[in-house]
């Protein structure tokens, strides 16, 4: 079986010359790789896939976005929702899971489904299919956007909430897909213009089945992360999480490619609750690698405090068989089942581990044997679209709205322009956006621009003449179609003008607090006592500050 390293796949030569294809790689380059409407594409690499990747490896993002400026907490999967993620690919078979899923979820599931469509005549293939399932089919809502594959969880887009902690707003961390499908690689950008929430791209090539985390930080993930970027170390792919998603990431063994070819942490835990996992249970096959993973990291959460609950698995002639690779949604849970190859005793314990580990729950089990044999199941078909934060305001949600610049603590020079930058959300829509100046810290507000599109950005022309205002603020106020309204004035006021040198605390005086801040700045080293700006906090600097500050104030 194969590794699938991005950047060191295991030597296909003997493949290629059985195959008859080292000719042809050696007259001219290989085709890109296609995938037709209703193929039943594995999740694992494909024959085409791995050889067009000997050509062609996979690079990190080249667009890579800086990480998010506010607070930043990662949702989790448990919290609620409001829609699930689907892409309506594959064979019939295959739809027919992604009908029944909706149908639960746009019922019991009380969301919406999302449903990624690329063809004619798709988005009423799918309504009548999720009718006959007994869905909502008022609850679905189709995405325009080229697919590759079914396998969105491993492309699709990973949600965060960034800003203050009662009212944030939702935002999006996507990857480099690891595998050469280049429209599941761009859908997230397709998703982010579609629902308006900010784009963040991570410097990782990653496929999101990899990764499982609560929602109070706690992230894993297995060495695959690790094999999939070989230019960077666990340490710093850590960082690189935790930089983006606020998480800490443990990072476990992977299962041995023979038993999961995926060697997605998915395909055997999940999950529950801030302090509640779900792991399974190599019950035949005791001493086996992949027990000895499962039981070292159940042993391991334990004793961190999480409930743990054991659920079998088995593996079958090199497929998978996992219960872990579930879907939650609200009220309910959709469990995999496999009746003909298992059989009812092992999809009753399953059930059984579900309603332990979640018993206020409605499990919900949906047969998916058509599609195990390609390496994954629900979990992998689907993402997550946590609920809009924004407070309850008349008969709806209010807007939320994050300001990006301007947050406190600059100094704004008279003349020139200064970008006002925002991110804003709603369960619906944001409709306009409002910016406000105020020069008496927050007092009072005069208007920058009205009711203007919500852009994300506003170029302020600062104004050239007048006094200097220590006390400034920008406000950013997002209203909705309901009238209903949120603003974000930052956290501290700015210094709009020129303020002295030797005027530490910005308060457009130089007086003896400026002495003693300055004083308490030098003792503790600070970057901010470099006075002199040569990069060496020394004996200088407070001869420069002391100097500055017994003579006149110069600009």
């Amino acid at each position: 079986m194969m590794n699938r390293t991005p950047a060191a796949f295991r030597n296909p030569l003997p493949l290629l010359v059985a195959s008859g294809v080292l000719m042809s790689l050696c007259a001219a380059a290989l085709a890109a790789p296609e995938y037709p409407e209703t193929a039943m594409t594995p999740k694992g690499l494909t024959l085409a896939e791995r050889q067009w990747l000997q050509q062609n490896p996979l690079l990190p993002p080249a667009a890579v976005t800086p990480p998010p400026s506010g607070p930043v907490r990662c949702a989790s999967e448990y919290e609620p929702m409001e829609g699930i993620i689907l892409a309506w690919e594959g064979p019939t078979s295959w739809t027919d899971i992604v009908a029944q899923m909706a149908a639960a979820i746009t019922t019991s599931g009380n969301a919406l489904a999302y449903v990624g469509i690329d063809a004619v005549g798709e988005n009423t293939t799918c309504n009548s299919r999720v009718s006959s399932f007994g869905g909502n089919t008022a609850n679905i809502r189709y995405v325009s956007g080229a697919n590759d594959t079914i396998w969105i969880r491993d492309y699709g887009p990973r949600y965060i909430f960034e800003g203050d902690s009662a009212r944030p707003v939702r935002g999006i961390v996507d990857h480099s897909y690891n595998r050469p499908r280049p429209n599941d690689d761009n859908w997230d950008s397709t998703w982010s213009t579609y629902r308006k929430h900010k784009y963040y791209e991570l410097p990782l090539i990653h496929g999101g089945g990899n990764m499982h985390l609560n929602g109070i930080g706690a992230a894993f993930a297995t060495q695959l992360i690790v094999n999939e970027n070989p230019g960077r170390t666990a340490a710093q792919i850590i960082d690189i999480w935790r930089q983006y998603q606020n998480i800490n990431t443990s990072i476990t063994l992977p299962f041995p490619t023979n038993v999961d070819i995926t060697q997605h942490i998915d395909m055997w835990m999940y999950i529950s609750a801030d302090d509640a996992v779900l792991i399974s249970d190599w019950d035949q096959n005791r001493g086996s690698t992949q027990d000895t993973i499962c039981n070292s990291q159940a042993a391991s959460m334990a004793g961190s405090g999480y409930r743990v609950v054991r659920v079998p698995a088995r593996s079958i002639g090199g497929t998978h068989y996992t219960y872990t690779n579930a879907v939650m949604c609200n009220d309910i849970v959709l469990v995999p089942k496999y009746p003909t190859t298992l059989g009812a005793t092992l999809d009753n314990l399953a059930l059984a581990a579900w309603q332990n580990l979640c018993p206020g729950k409605t499990i919900i089990q949906i047969n998916c044997e058509a599609i195990v044999t390609s390496a994954g199941v629900m979990h992998c078909i689907c993402m997550h679209v946590p609920k809009h934060k924004g407070r309850v305001d008349g008969t709806g949600l209010a807007p939320t709205v994050y300001q990006r610049t301007l947050r406190g603590g600059q100094i704004i020079p008279r003349g020139g322009t200064q970008n006002i930058d925002w991110t804003a959300d709603d369960d619906q829509a944001v409709s306009n956006v409002t910016v406000s100046l105020s020069l008496d810290g927050g007092s009072t507000w005069s208007n920058l621009a009205t009711n203007i599109a919500d852009s994300g950005r506003y170029v302020w022309t600062v104004p050239t003449s007048g006094p200097n205002v220590p006390n400034a603020r920008i406000r950013v106020t997002a209203r909705d179609a309901g009238n209903r309204t949120d603003w974000d004035p930052g956290v501290t006021n700015f210094f709009l003008g020129t303020p002295c040198v030797a005027d530490i605390n910005l308060d457009d005086t130089v007086d003896f607090f400026d002495y003693l801040d300055f004083v308490q700045l030098f003792a503790t080293g600070s970057a901010a006592a470099d006075f002199n700006a040569d990069t060496v906090i020394d004996f200088f600097d407070y001869l420069d500050f002391v100097s500055a500050f017994a003579g006149p104030c110069q600009p």
